[in-house]
């Protein structure tokens, strides 16, 4: 069995966090939540660009 890369690790980490959040949440509330953490991390590029 292969070990598990640290870049892998990280990112099934993430995947998990996120299933958690939005495991019990409506369609209309996960599009709702994904909208909003778009409009967050074109806010912080933007503010990152100047």
């Amino acid at each position: 069995m292969m070990k598990e890369s640290l870049t892998m690790k990280e990112i099934h980490q993430i995947r998990l966090k996120n299933y958690e959040r939005t495991r019990n949440m409506t369609r209309e509330e996960k599009i709702k939540y994904i909208n909003a953490k778009g409009e967050q991390a074109k806010r912080r590029i933007d503010e990152l660009k100047r």
